[in-house]
């Protein structure tokens, strides 16, 4: 059968391959080259304290499934991002486009960004040149890491401005509350507390400084979702420590005070035991408020690298399209099984004819 129809299914078997030999060749190339990264561990950002609440795994989560890497991935998606990429590597000339938003899309389909099970990523680029490839690849992660540390500055930026107006506001209670102190010991000559109350003093105060620190904790979680559960914690953090602070305000019910309670002293010692607990506590925070203040301050001027590459994009020796050796494999087998439905089809309409 095939015999009679030989002549047509080489024809046609030749014109298939002829047609898929020339796409091949006139189908532009395309090179892939492909960047590799993981979010760097030394940078201190709001995630990074997730690395001390639990498992590893907590590092990378953030409540409700959602990973540092995906925050990586969605800054790399973002339209400023791939914008900025746009006009650094001059891909408007490249896809030959005029609107910014038509050279963003084509940049979309002329890549993919994944997420490995390690949690790195890779940015993949398919672009006509391999040194374009390549720089498209590089730009993009580097455009993502200069990003980051944009918004960490910024960050930074907000938490030194927050510490500053703390520090302000702490010396001028400070300066008022030595002035009062110094006038009453001065009137009552009162120059020391005794050991219990001097014990009530600093416990209260090294509570109060634990108290700030959770609540500059708690302003870096600010933005975030408020069932996060790391912010949940430590609003509970905050919740306990309040209600110690109390305690020890109203009535010391424990600890090396029990059988001398604050509310329990004389007015005068009790009067001067207050102003010296918060001339205590306003020293403690102001100590401690100032180091984290120039912490802060170092941190809003680093330049620290917000991740770690891998694997730099290089340009590919070979193109990833066309691959013509498989064009050509696929449309000999495409021109087998439609040489097949042929004969089956002209041999029906045969049958059909002669009945």
């Amino acid at each position: 059968m095939l015999v009679k129809y030989r002549k047509l299914l080489l024809c046609n078997l030749f014109i298939i391959i002829a047609i898929s030999i020339v796409l091949s060749l006139i189908w532009p190339y395309k090179y892939k080259a492909v960047a590799k990264f993981i979010p760097s561990y030394n940078v201190q950002t709001p995630f990074s304290e997730l690395r001390n609440v639990g498992t590893p795994d907590l590092f990378w989560m953030l409540g409700g499934g959602v990973f540092v890497s995906d925050i990586y991935v969605g800054i790399l998606q973002s339209r400023t991002l791939m914008e900025d990429v746009v006009n650094k590597t001059g891909l408007m000339q490249v896809f030959k486009r005029r609107r910014i938003e038509d050279a963003i899309e084509d940049l979309e389909k002329s890549s993919s960004i994944v997420i490995t099970d390690e949690q790195a990523i890779t940015v993949t680029v398919f672009m006509p040149d391999p040194e374009l490839a390549a720089l498209v690849a590089n730009t993009w992660v580097n455009s993502l890491d200069l990003r980051s540390q944009a918004i960490i500055s910024e960050q930074g930026s907000r938490h030194v401005l927050f510490l500053r107006d703390r520090l302000l506001d702490l010396a001028r209670q400070l300066d008022s509350l030595s002035d009062s102190l110094a006038v009453f010991e001065s009137k009552h000559r009162v120059f020391s507390m005794n050991e219990e109350t001097k014990a009530a003093v600093d416990v209260y105060a090294e509570l109060a400084v634990q108290l700030l620190q959770r609540e500059i904790e708690l302003m870096k979680w600010k933005d975030a979702g408020t069932d996060l559960p790391i912010r949940r914690s430590i609003e509970l953090e905050i919740e306990n420590l309040q209600k110690k602070l109390e305690e020890i305000e109203n009535n010391w019910t424990g600890g090396i005070i029990a059988n001398a309670p604050l509310s329990k002293l004389p007015s005068l010692q009790l009067e001067h035991a207050s102003m010296s607990r918060k001339k205590a506590v306003l020293d403690s925070l102001s100590s401690y408020l100032l180091l984290e203040y120039e912490i802060a301050n170092l941190k809003a001027l680093s330049n620290t690298p917000t991740l770690i590459v891998i694997d730099e994009a290089i340009p590919p020796e070979k193109r990833t399209w066309p691959a013509r050796a498989k064009i050509v494999l696929i449309s000999t087998l495409f021109a087998v099984l439609s040489n097949m439905m042929l004969v089956l089809a002209l041999e029906n309409r045969k049958l059909r004819w002669s009945v």
